[in-house]
């Protein structure tokens, strides 16, 4: 596996349809993977059973993957800790056109239906010029804002630029945890703000 320590980790139950943040702690070639495992979770750590079948994705610059595995054990000395089976294949489940720029940018979206638009506040965790990742907590009704196809438009002050730059995009990824909505947009043309950008190309 390419994959770094540190690298942020979703995992996904497959019993209960529940997933939680992770990172990667280390692995141990074609025999597990060691995950860190948080204190709180959306569901009662009695879930985590040894052989309970997990689904587990992270993305690097280039691409989101994604694997199927199974728990071998959990530890809570030294530390909270999940080992997963080291996974027979991993799928590139989204080929970035663009590589990202890891960024924390405060942002607005504003969903677009037929009868009325709905505007909400999150983060922008990663860009490029054809898309991005960002997290969205959840208060009332923002878990049922959010379905995939969904056309969103953006709104943000981008560091470096003067005023609000603004995009179009429609979500291609989505993932509801127990306090934040991770959605995944593409944009419907290039960004000429998104670095390396020509700061004289405004359309």
């Amino acid at each position: 596996m390419n994959i770094r320590p540190g690298t942020e980790l979703t995992i996904f139950l497959e019993e209960n349809k529940t997933s939680f943040k992770s990172f990667l702690v280390g692995e141990k070639k074609d025999a597990h993977i060691v995950a860190g495992l948080p204190e709180k979770l959306p569901f009662a750590k009695e879930n985590l059973v040894k052989d309970a079948v997990v689904s587990v994705r992270y993305s690097d610059e280039d691409n989101i993957c994604e694997f199927r595995t199974k728990i071998l054990q959990t530890l809570e000395e030294p530390a909270g800790l999940i080992l997963l089976q080291y996974p027979l294949k991993v799928e590139i489940i989204e080929k970035r056109s663009r590589r990202r720029i890891n960024c924390l940018v405060e942002a607005r979206f504003e969903i677009v239906f037929e009868e009325n638009n709905r505007l909400v506040s999150g983060i922008i965790e990663n860009i490029s010029k054809t898309g991005c990742s960002c997290v969205i907590k959840k208060t009332g009704k923002a878990e049922l804002s959010f379905s995939l196809g969904d056309v969103i438009n953006l709104r943000c002050q981008f560091p470096g630029l003067s005023g609000e730059q603004t995009a179009e995009g429609t979500i291609i990824r989505l993932q509801h945890l127990q306090d934040e909505v991770y959605a995944g947009i593409r944009f419907e043309k290039e960004l000429w703000w998104v670095p390396p950008y020509n700061p004289e190309r405004k359309n």
